[in-house]
Protein backbone atom coordinates (compact mmCIF):
# COMPACT_ATOMS: atom_id res chain seq x y z
CA UNK A 1 0.00 0.00 0.00
CA UNK A 2 1.31 3.28 -0.66
CA UNK A 3 2.04 6.42 1.87
CA UNK A 4 -0.75 9.57 1.04
CA UNK A 5 0.53 12.94 2.33
CA UNK A 6 -2.36 15.11 2.41
CA UNK A 7 -1.63 18.86 2.39
CA UNK A 8 -4.53 21.16 3.16
CA UNK A 9 -5.58 24.65 1.62
CA UNK A 10 -6.50 28.21 3.18
CA UNK A 11 -7.93 28.85 6.14
CA UNK A 12 -8.09 25.19 7.28
CA UNK A 13 -5.73 22.49 8.86
CA UNK A 14 -5.04 18.93 8.18
CA UNK A 15 -8.11 17.36 9.93
CA UNK A 16 -10.15 19.30 6.78
CA UNK A 17 -9.21 15.58 5.18
CA UNK A 18 -10.47 13.50 7.89
CA UNK A 19 -13.13 12.06 6.04
CA UNK A 20 -10.87 11.29 3.04
CA UNK A 21 -7.90 9.47 4.76
CA UNK A 22 -10.51 7.55 7.19
CA UNK A 23 -11.23 5.23 4.49
CA UNK A 24 -7.68 5.22 2.69
CA UNK A 25 -6.11 4.25 6.23
CA UNK A 26 -8.73 1.22 6.97
CA UNK A 27 -7.90 -0.32 4.02
CA UNK A 28 -3.96 -0.49 4.91
CA UNK A 29 -2.48 2.71 3.39
CA UNK A 30 -0.20 4.79 5.62
CA UNK A 31 -1.58 8.40 5.80
CA UNK A 32 -0.48 11.68 7.06
CA UNK A 33 -1.42 15.40 6.96
CA UNK A 34 0.12 18.21 6.62
CA UNK A 35 -0.08 20.94 9.08
CA UNK A 36 1.03 24.53 7.74
CA UNK A 37 1.65 27.69 9.66
CA UNK A 38 0.81 29.75 6.55
CA UNK A 39 3.15 32.58 7.68
CA UNK A 40 5.62 32.33 4.61
CA UNK A 41 5.45 29.72 1.41
CA UNK A 42 9.02 29.52 1.93
CA UNK A 43 7.66 28.23 5.67
CA UNK A 44 4.83 26.19 4.11
CA UNK A 45 7.09 24.14 1.82
CA UNK A 46 9.73 23.49 4.48
CA UNK A 47 6.93 22.28 6.81
CA UNK A 48 5.78 19.39 4.21
CA UNK A 49 9.71 18.85 3.52
CA UNK A 50 9.83 17.57 7.20
CA UNK A 51 7.22 15.27 7.15
CA UNK A 52 8.51 13.46 4.39
CA UNK A 53 11.57 13.09 5.33
CA UNK A 54 9.91 11.21 8.52
CA UNK A 55 7.27 9.17 6.05
CA UNK A 56 8.25 6.08 4.49
CA UNK A 57 8.06 6.17 0.39
CA UNK A 58 7.20 5.62 -1.89
CA UNK A 59 4.79 8.97 -1.56
CA UNK A 60 1.40 10.11 -3.65
CA UNK A 61 1.49 13.70 -2.49
CA UNK A 62 -2.08 15.65 -2.38
CA UNK A 63 -3.02 19.07 -2.42
CA UNK A 64 -5.94 21.25 -2.07
CA UNK A 65 -6.44 24.95 -3.44
CA UNK A 66 -3.23 26.92 -2.07
CA UNK A 67 -1.69 23.19 -0.77
CA UNK A 68 -1.19 22.59 -4.36
CA UNK A 69 1.21 25.30 -4.71
CA UNK A 70 2.85 23.85 -1.69
CA UNK A 71 3.01 20.30 -3.66
CA UNK A 72 4.38 21.90 -6.66
CA UNK A 73 7.28 23.01 -4.50
CA UNK A 74 7.85 20.21 -2.00
CA UNK A 75 6.85 17.39 -4.59
CA UNK A 76 10.67 17.71 -5.75
CA UNK A 77 11.35 15.59 -2.63
CA UNK A 78 12.85 12.29 -3.34
CA UNK A 79 10.26 10.29 -1.76
CA UNK A 80 7.19 11.71 -3.74
CA UNK A 81 6.73 9.38 -6.64
CA UNK A 82 3.89 11.41 -8.03
CA UNK A 83 1.11 14.48 -7.21
CA UNK A 84 -2.48 14.56 -7.21
CA UNK A 85 -4.20 17.57 -6.98
CA UNK A 86 -7.86 18.56 -5.57
CA UNK A 87 -9.01 21.72 -7.22
CA UNK A 88 -5.31 23.13 -6.53
CA UNK A 89 -3.46 26.24 -7.51
CA UNK A 90 -0.47 24.43 -9.38
CA UNK A 91 2.21 27.17 -10.82
CA UNK A 92 4.51 27.14 -13.10
CA UNK A 93 8.16 28.12 -12.61
CA UNK A 94 8.59 31.65 -11.60
CA UNK A 95 4.90 32.10 -12.04
CA UNK A 96 3.11 34.35 -8.97
CA UNK A 97 0.95 31.85 -7.28
CA UNK A 98 -1.83 34.61 -6.51
CA UNK A 99 -2.57 34.97 -10.28
CA UNK A 100 -3.64 32.18 -10.81
CA UNK A 101 -7.18 33.12 -9.44
CA UNK A 102 -7.64 35.18 -11.93
CA UNK A 103 -6.35 33.25 -14.89
CA UNK A 104 -10.13 32.76 -16.16
CA UNK A 105 -13.09 35.05 -14.19
CA UNK A 106 -15.02 33.01 -11.56
CA UNK A 107 -18.32 33.61 -10.28
CA UNK A 108 -16.90 35.18 -7.04
CA UNK A 109 -13.29 37.06 -5.98
CA UNK A 110 -11.09 36.82 -3.56
CA UNK A 111 -12.92 40.12 -1.26
CA UNK A 112 -11.27 39.87 2.09
CA UNK A 113 -9.01 42.51 2.95
CA UNK A 114 -6.02 41.57 5.20
CA UNK A 115 -5.99 42.78 8.86
CA UNK A 116 -3.68 44.70 10.53
CA UNK A 117 -0.94 41.87 10.94
CA UNK A 118 -1.37 41.12 6.86
CA UNK A 119 -3.63 38.09 7.65
CA UNK A 120 -6.91 37.18 5.69
CA UNK A 121 -9.62 35.54 7.89
CA UNK A 122 -12.00 33.99 6.05
CA UNK A 123 -15.65 35.08 7.40
CA UNK A 124 -18.68 32.30 7.26
CA UNK A 125 -20.44 34.63 4.82
CA UNK A 126 -17.55 34.26 2.48
CA UNK A 127 -16.96 30.77 2.75
CA UNK A 128 -21.13 30.15 2.12
CA UNK A 129 -20.72 32.28 -0.63
CA UNK A 130 -17.64 31.28 -2.46
CA UNK A 131 -16.16 28.54 -1.12
CA UNK A 132 -18.31 25.81 0.08
CA UNK A 133 -22.06 26.85 -1.49
CA UNK A 134 -22.66 23.13 -1.32
CA UNK A 135 -22.23 22.56 2.30
CA UNK A 136 -24.35 23.49 5.16
CA UNK A 137 -23.93 27.30 6.69
CA UNK A 138 -23.47 25.29 9.92
CA UNK A 139 -20.17 24.13 8.55
CA UNK A 140 -18.76 27.31 7.12
CA UNK A 141 -19.91 28.61 10.67
CA UNK A 142 -17.61 26.07 12.04
CA UNK A 143 -14.63 26.70 9.73
CA UNK A 144 -14.52 29.93 10.20
CA UNK A 145 -14.29 29.47 14.08
CA UNK A 146 -11.21 27.31 13.51
CA UNK A 147 -9.48 28.28 10.89
CA UNK A 148 -5.48 29.37 10.43
CA UNK A 149 -5.70 32.85 8.78
CA UNK A 150 -2.89 32.53 6.01
CA UNK A 151 -0.39 35.63 5.19
CA UNK A 152 -1.27 38.04 2.72
CA UNK A 153 2.63 38.01 1.88
CA UNK A 154 1.90 34.07 0.25
CA UNK A 155 0.12 35.39 -2.45
CA UNK A 156 3.57 36.91 -4.24
CA UNK A 157 5.34 34.41 -4.10
CA UNK A 158 6.90 32.37 -7.04
CA UNK A 159 8.59 28.58 -6.73
CA UNK A 160 12.05 28.01 -9.51
CA UNK A 161 10.90 24.17 -9.56
CA UNK A 162 7.55 22.59 -10.42
CA UNK A 163 7.23 18.93 -9.28
CA UNK A 164 4.90 18.31 -11.72
CA UNK A 165 7.81 18.62 -14.56
CA UNK A 166 9.50 15.61 -13.78
CA UNK A 167 6.75 14.07 -11.86
CA UNK A 168 2.89 12.20 -13.16
CA UNK A 169 0.42 14.10 -12.05
CA UNK A 170 -3.37 13.90 -11.76
CA UNK A 171 -6.11 16.93 -11.20
CA UNK A 172 -9.99 16.34 -9.73
CA UNK A 173 -11.62 19.66 -11.27
CA UNK A 174 -14.44 20.89 -9.73
CA UNK A 175 -17.16 21.81 -11.66
CA UNK A 176 -19.27 24.35 -9.71
CA UNK A 177 -16.19 26.05 -8.51
CA UNK A 178 -17.11 29.81 -7.39
CA UNK A 179 -13.79 31.04 -6.76
CA UNK A 180 -11.10 28.87 -8.68
CA UNK A 181 -12.91 28.99 -12.45
CA UNK A 182 -13.16 25.43 -13.67
CA UNK A 183 -11.96 26.78 -17.09
CA UNK A 184 -8.59 27.81 -14.82
CA UNK A 185 -8.66 24.05 -13.27
CA UNK A 186 -8.85 22.36 -17.05
CA UNK A 187 -6.04 25.17 -18.09
CA UNK A 188 -3.80 23.86 -15.02
CA UNK A 189 -4.21 20.49 -15.45
CA UNK A 190 -3.63 20.57 -19.29
CA UNK A 191 -0.34 22.37 -19.09
CA UNK A 192 1.26 19.67 -16.63
CA UNK A 193 -0.66 16.73 -18.83
CA UNK A 194 -2.23 15.69 -15.80
CA UNK A 195 -4.65 13.01 -15.88
CA UNK A 196 -7.70 14.74 -14.91
CA UNK A 197 -11.58 13.71 -13.13
CA UNK A 198 -14.03 16.33 -12.77
CA UNK A 199 -16.49 16.17 -9.79
CA UNK A 200 -19.97 18.02 -9.79
CA UNK A 201 -18.54 20.64 -6.23
CA UNK A 202 -17.93 23.36 -4.77
CA UNK A 203 -14.33 24.44 -3.83
CA UNK A 204 -14.55 22.97 -0.36
CA UNK A 205 -15.09 19.14 -2.10
CA UNK A 206 -12.67 17.51 0.44
CA UNK A 207 -15.74 18.24 2.32
CA UNK A 208 -18.92 18.40 0.05
CA UNK A 209 -17.67 15.26 -1.79
CA UNK A 210 -15.40 13.51 0.11
CA UNK A 211 -16.29 10.12 -1.28
CA UNK A 212 -15.26 11.32 -4.56
CA UNK A 213 -11.73 13.10 -3.99
CA UNK A 214 -11.24 9.25 -1.93
CA UNK A 215 -12.13 7.71 -4.89
CA UNK A 216 -9.83 9.79 -7.15
CA UNK A 217 -6.93 9.57 -4.67
CA UNK A 218 -7.16 5.55 -4.93
CA UNK A 219 -7.07 6.07 -8.82
CA UNK A 220 -4.00 8.42 -8.53
CA UNK A 221 -2.62 5.83 -5.93
CA UNK A 222 -2.95 3.02 -9.19
CA UNK A 223 -1.67 4.84 -11.30
CA UNK A 224 1.44 5.98 -9.30
CA UNK A 225 2.42 2.03 -8.84
CA UNK A 226 1.32 1.27 -13.51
Amino acid sequence: MATIVFVHGAWCDGSVWTKVLMPLAHEGHKVHTAQMPMETFAGDVASVMRLLDHVEGPVLLVGHSYGGAVVTAAGTHAKVKALAYVAGLVPKAGEVIGSIIGMFPAEERLTLAPDENDLLWMTADFGVKALGQDLHRGMMNLMAAVQTPIHVGIFPETLSEPAWATKPSAYLVTTDDRILAPKTQHALAKRMGARVEEVGASHMVVLSQAEAVTDFVRRSVVGMAS
